[in-house]
């Protein structure tokens, strides 16, 4: 099941290898916030699966580290906006809307507010 999602699911993964010197374009919580917002978290096969065997899968398809996968998606649900786990951060937010109005895609939050 598992090989079939990662195929599935590559087409969403974010570039996170950088050249020498350059910055990542998208954060990991912008690569979270993402993927939360096209949908992937409520696929059949994840919804169900515990928040660190979703760090876990994260982790792979995102080459990130496993903890912080699992403590995002872990506090992803939370208010608690000065967590340092914050994935809805106004910034966050602003570069998601950026990239999915580039690809021509509806632009899913105005604005934070809107996330709680």
């Amino acid at each position: 099941k598992y090989e079939t999602i990662l195929k599935r699911e590559k087409l969403f993964q974010v570039k996170t290898e950088t050249s020498k010197g350059e910055k990542d374009k998208f954060s990991h919580k912008k690569q979270i916030l993402l993927l939360s917002q096209i949908g992937f978290f409520n696929l059949p096969q994840i919804k169900n699966l515990s928040n660190v065997k979703k760090g876990q899968l994260i982790s792979h398809l995102l080459n990130r580290h496993e903890k912080n996968s699992s403590d995002y998606i872990r506090y992803f649900g939370g208010k608690n906006t000065s967590s340092k786990h914050n994935c809805k951060t106004s910034a966050n937010i602003q570069d998601v809307n950026q990239l999915l109005k580039s690809l021509g895609l509806k632009e899913i939050f105005l604005n934070v507010k809107e996330l709680a």
